[in-house]
């Protein structure tokens, strides 16, 4: 896979959330997602996936009001990295925080990803006095 290829699949998977039926075409069956922040843990397969983000967007974000800006993508052989910020209103407050992404790709599909994002700001944005 060229490395421009992977970065291509990085940026698309990331500028279709919030829509679940484009992202559904996006993610290996089995993909393997991990959230690195407090209580983080690997997520495995693509419905369960798919399911939780559902949720995010049923019981945190305003899908309206969501914006997500990849910053810069790129890649290297099945691997690709990218930096994008999130703004949105949420239930709790407004929203707006950074986040890195690096992700593994086998036959145009998403296999694996590991997110980390700036929790201090997300706890300071979002639970303020905490």
């Amino acid at each position: 896979m060229a490395t421009q290829d992977t970065a291509r699949l990085l940026k698309a998977y990331l500028e279709a959330i919030p829509d679940l039926d484009a992202l559904h075409g996006l993610l290996d069956e089995n993909v393997a997602f991990t959230l690195f922040r407090p209580n983080g843990r690997t997520n495995v397969g693509r419905e369960r996936i798919l399911r939780g983000l559902g949720r995010e967007f049923e019981k945190f974000y305003r899908r309206d009001a969501f914006k997500l800006e990849v910053l810069t993508a790129f890649g290297d052989g099945e691997s690709a990295g990218s930096r994008f910020t999130i703004t949105a209103d949420t239930k709790l407050a407004p929203y707006h925080n950074n986040y890195t992404i690096i992700a593994r790709f086998s036959e145009g599909k998403l296999v694996e990803a590991w997110e980390y994002t700036d929790t201090l700001s997300a706890r300071n944005q979002l639970a303020p006095g905490q």
